[in-house]
């Protein structure tokens, strides 16, 4: 049966007698704290509880971690020497997930290391080069520009072939309508139709119940 200090994890940095001494803590909190005393003879008296209590070298364990008593010196000390390890999974109280969630709110190194818990990016997925110019083009919108002759956005639309850009003033906010008019009497006046346009979602723009465009004159 492995005891206290050889659950402490290797990478941890807190020294043995560091963590020798909070367990020693811990046992005397759990000695004078109601709940704790109760747990324990529930335990004794074979009664079911929940997260499986049982005694380990005189100390409460639930869920299989040391058990801390509601102290909060107990659990400053913990934050304190685990912050920088492990420790801190060895041990366990009621709505512990709340106070960790307090601690690294109220702590500067959490707040600017932020691991990242989502799935992994795949790999880049650059768009094909396009067989000829203004194949397919890119579209997007600069605004809140300073007023120049009534306008104060621009309409960017490049072609992925040549790079070649064109630049059209205008008002925004914009409907889908009046993007659609700009764009053929800018780009489809001059290069005809296109294979494709990309553009993200953009919040200058505002959407209109659909209908065909060669509708509205």
């Amino acid at each position: 049966m492995p005891d206290a200090l050889s659950r402490m994890p290797h990478a941890c940095t807190i020294s043995v007698i560091s963590y020798s001494s909070l367990l020693q803590d811990i046992q005397t909190t759990q000695q004078r704290d109601p709940y704790t005393q109760q747990l324990i003879s529930d335990l004794e008296m074979q009664r079911v509880a929940h997260g499986s209590p049982r005694m380990q070298q005189c100390l409460l364990m639930v869920h299989g971690k040391w058990f801390v008593p509601n102290m909060r010196e107990i659990k400053a000390l913990i934050w304190q020497e685990g912050h920088d390890c492990k420790m801190v999974e060895h041990f366990f109280w009621p709505h512990m997930e709340l106070d960790v969630k307090d601690y690294a709110q109220s702590c500067v190194t959490c707040q600017q290391v932020k691991a990242w818990h989502g799935q992994p990016y795949g790999l880049l997925q650059p768009m094909p080069i396009p067989a000829q110019p203004w194949d397919v083009v890119s579209m997007d919108f600069i605004v809140d520009l300073p007023l120049s002759r009534g306008y104060n956005g621009i309409m960017v639309v490049i072609d992925y072939f040549s790079k070649q850009t064109h630049f059209v003033p205008t008002k925004p906010p914009l409907t889908t309508l009046q993007v659609a008019k700009l764009f053929f009497k800018h780009i489809f006046k001059y290069h005809g139709m296109l294979a494709a346009i990309i553009s993200n979602r953009d919040g200058s723009i505002k959407p209109i119940p659909t209908s065909p465009i060669h509708h509205n004159k």
